[in-house]
């Protein structure tokens, strides 16, 4: 929570945040090295509609979730076969505004932003 005083005025602001656990993928090894060597996400700006495309150090399961600017979850891939080069296309309905993408594999997180219009 948050509580803010102007001279005799006090305002209190609360906000639940939610921590997802782990979604439990098996390790792929070390990650001295980048193990996510590409996460693109193309065209950005869009409609909703875009492609990812993954590359990485060898073959992982990956997990893909999709967050709006005030972390309130929208959409997860479902499970994909185990590999190390991905495409995904996504066709998302999503309103105008700015939106996460969560990219996470056994070794590495990433994050890309994307503006739908």
């Amino acid at each position: 929570g948050l509580i803010s005083t102007q001279g005799t005025c006090t305002q209190e602001i609360f906000k639940n945040i939610v921590v997802e656990h782990n979604s439990g993928l098996p390790s792929s090894g070390d990650a001295e090295n980048p193990f996510i060597e590409t996460f693109t996400l193309t065209p950005n700006p869009n409609s909703g509609v875009f492609e990812l495309y993954i590359d990485l150090a060898k073959p992982s399961p990956i997990a893909v979730r999709v967050f709006d600017i005030q972390g309130v979850f929208i959409f997860s891939q479902p499970a994909l076969s185990t590999t190390e080069e991905y495409t995904i296309p996504m066709n998302l309905n999503l309103s105008v505004g700015t939106y996460f993408v969560v990219l996470e594999t056994a070794n590495e997180t990433q994050l890309k932003r994307i503006i739908v219009n």
